[in-house]
């Protein structure tokens, strides 16, 4: 619904899908491996798993944690073609890169 968060149906903030609150709230990623994108401890640059069996990649961004409105979001999408969440959820992922 235009106008409205995807996420609790309060007035979205302009030009988003999204409330500042939902936003704010969203499972933000902010500590990760970054070689894996699992969560690690402030100050921590690999995960424990990458240190001893590092991935054939060296590098993966994950801004979001696969939890609560992010894992609903997915579903969706990814099972019921739903093209808002799809859009969403891009515009998620350019949040992220900045």
């Amino acid at each position: 619904m235009p106008g409205y968060c995807a996420f609790c149906l309060a007035p979205a903030s302009a030009g988003q899908g999204w409330c500042a609150t939902c936003l704010y709230e969203l499972p933000w990623n902010l500590h990760a491996c970054r070689q894996c994108g699992d969560p690690v401890a402030h100050g921590t640059s690999l995960c424990g798993h990458c240190l001893v069996d590092p991935p054939a990649f060296s590098t993966t961004q994950a801004g979001l944690l696969y939890q609560g409105s992010i894992k609903q979001l997915v579903h969706d999408f990814k099972f019921h073609a739903s093209p808002r969440a799809g859009t969403l959820l891009a515009e998620l992922m350019l949040l992220t890169r900045r």
